[in-house]
């Protein structure tokens, strides 16, 4: 072994330089460039800088001074950007390309191309320290007086409990990790603002991508794959990404790819959001299709919540540093409550503008802020804004027009006031959007503290959007409003006019969703038209419904035909659908041999969909070797199946070798299996609620009385029951009362029975009311009850049918399918009497007033369709 000697004559090992670390990048020229350099540098043994740097000298390449340096060496082989210089590239790969042996003119060649495509080849993004913060819709604040001199463009930053969190998130994606951040809060509260100072603290080799053209939602995935390293991707109002009603889930599902992807990192992540979005993202449906799951997989567990006003300690901040700036100064004096982000935001401002406003002005705010209500987008195109304001006005305000109205209400709602935009801004179309413009944005402010959301849709509105050229999207859109509110004629021609314009695979989709929606109506001949042409333009939900369709009538072998065609391209659901036919009408041997070859690929479904027709066949045996290889490894619902057939069929002995062997080896929830089984009472048939990761579900509990909220005694109503025997009703009800607002089902039934006893229907109602706000249909069914019972159906009727068409209170995401508060209305009609008009509604619908729709005709597929 080599060894040097060191000054006091002892020898010592030869270090062998560290090994410069390869970049990680994310797929493109410049990865494959590195890729390479890194490849000769290995191939070359790894050589130390100062030997690549005198093997240069030695071959005669250049002068050692003009050599690139060590650290320039480095750079080019171990750093993850783009070398600037060409030429010293070549140079190294040069030197590299000698010592490893490779052919030197075709090493150098190929850097030399990968160098000249990786140039071409610019990152999304802009370099951090360019970046203007209007451009990224941090909110301008109110202007000062003309004579406070020169002020900075943003007044100074008062740092706030929430900015902590943010920080540690920025610094972690400083240090090298990829991070996100959510920020959460009310319009105005600073949650952009937050972000731009936040971002602040990042080295300026950093770089912001802001993507917005041609839409949010396709600029993200467009630009996903050249998101390089130390970029900041900001999201401002991610709903515009997160909940697109086609790309959304898709944005989601890039995006959490790219946090993952440790070759990409570090990624900084930042979003804002509403908190109305934030609460309809965030949360998972109790039914119906989840169309944030990805969403919400990336947001959760990374909100900071902002709070709508300063604290005292805040307060007392901006008291002194006001003095240094007039804008802060006179929020300080004039903001109410501590809303001072509002105040420098100008919400008061526009707040005023809004109560003071013409009935023309106040008439277009309104059909700007429905269509954002309505998922139209912030962007409204001026003809359907002109057009719908006139469903905003009294017969005698549109009488009272004057010719040039629209152009005088748009010059005063456009007009900036103490330096805050107007009510409305005109906007200019991003590419690829249908020009029928100019466009026009209601003021953010405005959208957040206006309340219109239990405000019925004018029938000029849906003219409006009918009228005019809007994205097939937002007809789609459109149409599941329309529907949530029953507007149903509404719904099918929103829907026929998305179909028209949208390509053929698209509308193949939008027919099959007619079929579905007119089959609803129980128009099924209609339906039936549209799930054809859809079926034959290639629709898998148009093969499915007419499936489904089929099996209606009782025409198996129709449902069978259709069902097996979506499998066969590739409908999981039409899969299981066609066992399912073949099962529930007894051809057994079909569906086994349908089912089988997926079951033996191990997929899961189809194992435990398998083992129960066995066992329900009496193949107890074939069943069990089916299901033990995935009970064995853990999986706990093919436990749960295997224990339930071997239990029924009488076979305990071999429940307790299957699992008495996993627990002799240490798997604790087979001992548990065991133990449960154990106890279970010899005459007990069904075996679900007292399984380990079965225990009673909390909802369920409460929906047969259980003094049970989230899984805990709820001891108010063990008092109340106890004051009610003792004859002590008021303190009763005062005991529940004080419970509320809490969302618990037995509390609210034992309140509301008691205060209509005592004669306080009013009472009763109210407390249903206000669970019925929250989006529960079901407590509007009490209130027609109560209403009902004290001879008062004229106002339970009026009262069902406004929240019908106010949208406000449905119990999921909107969708095509009938809300369950018509079922309300059909049952109340039906309870007095009212049959005809009850079929009616559920066919026709409502018209925009809530009145019973007249029957409505549409048409059918054009013969050119499919």
């Amino acid at each position: 072994m080599m060894r040097a000697m060191s000054g006091d004559g002892k020898s010592r090992p030869v270090r062998r330089p560290r090994r410069i670390a390869q970049p990680r990048l994310p797929p493109g020229p410049l990865q494959d460039l590195k890729n390479l350099l890194y490849r000769l540098y290995v191939e070359a043994g790894a050589p130390s800088l100062d030997d690549i740097h005198h093997q240069a000298e030695l071959a005669g390449t250049e002068a050692v001074a003009g050599w690139p340096g060590r650290d320039t060496i480095h750079r080019i082989i171990g750093d993850a950007g783009l070398p600037p210089s060409q030429g010293d590239t070549m140079a190294v790969a040069k030197v590299l390309a000698r010592l490893a042996r490779w052919d030197v003119s075709d090493a150098v060649g190929r850097v030399r191309e990968l160098w000249v495509q990786a140039q071409m080849t610019v990152p999304v993004g802009m370099p951090i320290g360019t970046l203007d913060p209007f451009a990224l819709e941090v909110r301008r604040a109110i202007s000062a007086a003309a004579d406070s001199g020169p002020l900075p463009v943003l007044p100074r930053y008062i740092t706030r409990a929430h900015d902590a969190r943010l920080t540690q998130v920025v610094a972690e994606a400083s240090e090298g990790r990829s991070a996100i951040a959510v920020l959460v809060g009310s319009s105005s509260t600073g949650k952009t603002r937050a972000c731009w100072e936040g971002i602040q603290a990042l080295p300026r080799s950093w770089r912001l991508w802001h993507p917005i053209d041609p839409t949010r939602a396709e600029a993200v995935l467009a630009g996903m794959d050249r998101v390089g390293q130390q970029t900041v991707v900001w999201l401002n109002e991610a709903q515009e990404y997160l909940a697109h009603p086609t790309l959304g889930e898709r944005v989601a599902s890039g995006l959490r790819e790219l946090l993952r992807a440790r070759d990409r990192a570090p990624i900084l992540l930042l979003a804002t959001l509403p908190r109305e979005q934030w609460a309809r993202i965030s949360a998972r449906p109790e039914e119906g299709i989840d169309r944030f799951a990805q969403a919400r997989e990336l947001l959760v567990g990374h909100q900071i919540h902002i709070p709508d006003s300063f604290t005292a300690a805040d307060l007392t901040v901006l008291q002194n540093v006001g003095e240094e700036d007039p804008r802060l100064a006179e929020a300080a004096a004039h903001s109410v409550d501590g809303l001072v982000t509002q105040y420098l935001a100008g919400v008061p401002v526009l707040l005023d503008r809004y109560q003071s406003a013409t009935p023309a002005d106040r008439a277009l705010i309104h059909a700007a802020y429905d269509a954002r209500r309505l998922d139209c987008g912030s962007d409204v195109p001026l003809p359907v804004l002109a057009d719908a304001a006139f469903g905003y006005l009294t017969d005698l305000e549109l009488n009272e027009l004057s010719d040039d109205w629209l152009e005088k209400a748009l010059a005063r709602l456009t007009l900036r006031s103490h330096g805050v935009p107007g009510p409305l801004s005109r906007v200019r179309p991003r590419r690829g959007i249908p020009s029928g413009g100019p466009f026009y944005r209601l003021a953010d402010p405005l959208w957040e503290h206006l309340d219109r959301g239990g405000q019925p849709i004018p029938g000029e509105f849906w003219d409006a959007v009918l009228a005019h050229q809007l994205p097939a999207a937002t007809l789609r859109l459109l149409a599941e409003q329309a529907t949530v509110r029953c507007q149903f004629e509404q719904a099918a021609l929103l829907l026929g006019s998305a179909a028209q314009q949208a390509p053929r695979e698209d509308r193949a989709e939008i027919y099959a969703l007619l079929g579905e929606f007119l089959a609803y109506r129980g128009l099924h001949v209609l339906a039936s038209q549209y799930s054809e042409a859809s079926a034959r333009i290639g629709s898998l939900n148009g093969m499915v419904t007419l499936s489904l369709a089929a099996e209606d009538r009782g025409d198996i072998d129709g449902a069978l035909h259709w069902a097996k065609r979506a499998s066969a391209a590739g409908n999981d659901r039409a899969f299981f659908h066609v066992y399912w036919l073949l099962a529930n009408h007894e051809r057994f041997d079909e569906a086994e041999a349908w089912i089988r070859p997926l079951a033996d690929q191990g997929d899961i479904t189809a194992i435990r969909f398998l083992a129960a027709q066995l066992a329900e066949t009496g193949r107890i045996t074939e069943a069990e070797e089916l299901l033990w290889p995935a009970a064995r490894d853990n999986l706990r619902r093919c436990r749960r199946d295997l224990i339930d057939l071997l239990y029924k069929a009488g076979r305990r002995d071999r429940i307790s070798a299957l699992f008495g062997q996993l627990a002799d080896n240490g798997d604790d929830d087979a001992q548990e299996w065991l133990s449960t089984v154990a106890g279970w009472d010899e005459n007990q048939t069904e075996c679900e609620t007292d399984r380990p990761g079965n225990r009673p579900d909390p909802q369920e509990m409460a929906g047969h009385g259980s003094t049970y909220v989230f899984g805990q005694r709820f001891p108010a109503l063990d008092r109340a029951a106890e004051l009610e025997a003792a004859g002590d009703l008021d303190a009763a009800i005062d005991i529940l009362s004080a419970a509320l607002p809490v969302q618990h089902w037995p509390l609210l039934q034992k309140l509301s029975a008691l205060l209509e006893g005592r004669g306080r229907s009013e009472e009763a109602v109210a407390v249903w009311r206000l669970m019925a706000e929250t989006g529960n249909p079901a407590a509007l069914r009490e209130v027609d009850h109560i209403l009902r019972r004290c001879g008062r159906a004229i106002q339970a009727e009026d009262l069902l049918r406004s929240s019908i068409i106010s949208g406000r209170t449905y119990a999921s995401t909107p969708s095509l399918s009938d809300p369950n508060i018509l079922d309300i209305l059909t049952a109340h009609l039906e309870a007095e009497g009212r049959a005809d008009e009850a079929a009616s509604v559920r066919m026709w619908g409502l018209d925009p007033s809530g009145a019973t729709a007249r029957a409505w005709t549409y048409p059918a597929p054009t013969t050119h369709d499919g």
